[in-house]
């Protein structure tokens, strides 16, 4: 396969995932759930389109959502290549648009610093390199609490990913990290599971509010 078939495979992918994706804000705005957005992750290949800002506007249009609805994940090494200026000028385009951007893999590039500062990303998310151990390495810890640290006092959320163990999100909350994923969490789950997890959600915590209410009486009465 030649470099432009496989960017051209790429780019269709890309777009397959998109509307999936736009399925999926629909299903989770008619149920109320529009402040939640949707991550999505941009090949390199399809970020250097000149036209794809305007693709994907036109795409979430004739779905009925809104770009406020999603995330754009790119990746940090992305910014590494020779021609990135065009890459970073989309990434600037989306988040014009109303798009969050999503730092992924941060801390295994070598632009870290310059890229938050660039591209006013919403979010970075901790590479799971600087995360597993991160509850028994002492030096690796003070790597990930310096990231979480810098995250916070940009005011941007920091998500650690690859977390698979309690202690290692117990360490990761005690540095200040407010969001999670990995396996410890929730495994890649269909859709429509996740959607159903979610409609569930009211009733867990009006009964876990019931059940803390009840406990805080008893202690007072």
């Amino acid at each position: 396969m030649t470099a432009s078939e496989a960017a051209e495979h790429t780019t269709a992918l890309d777009r397959v995932v998109l509307k999936e994706a736009a399925n999926l804000a629909r299903t989770l705005r008619d149920r109320g759930r529009a402040d939640l957005r949707i991550g999505i992750n941009l090949a390199e290949a399809h970020l250097k389109m000149p036209d794809i800002v305007d693709q994907y506007l036109w795409l979430l249009d004739a779905h009925g959502v809104t770009p406020s609805q999603f995330r754009i994940e790119i990746l940090e090494t992305t910014l590494l290549e020779e021609r990135a200026s065009h890459v970073i000028e989309n990434v600037l385009r989306f988040r014009e648009a109303g798009f969050a951007i999503d730092l992924d893999d941060f801390g295994t590039g070598h632009t870290a610093i310059a890229s938050l500062r660039s591209l006013n990303v919403d979010r970075i998310k901790i590479d799971r390199s600087l995360v597993t151990g991160v509850d028994s390495d002492p030096n690796l810890a003070i790597l990930t609490d310096a990231i979480v640290g810098l995250g916070r006092r940009l005011g941007l959320d920091v998500l650690a990913e690859g977390v698979e163990r309690a202690e290692e999100a117990e360490a990761l909350e005690q540095m200040g990290c407010t969001s999670f994923q990995g396996y410890h969490f929730a495994r890649p789950m269909p859709a429509q599971e996740c959607v159903a997890i979610l409609d569930s959600a009211p009733a867990k915590i009006a009964r876990l509010d019931s059940a803390i209410a009840q406990n805080q009486a008893r202690r007072t009465s």
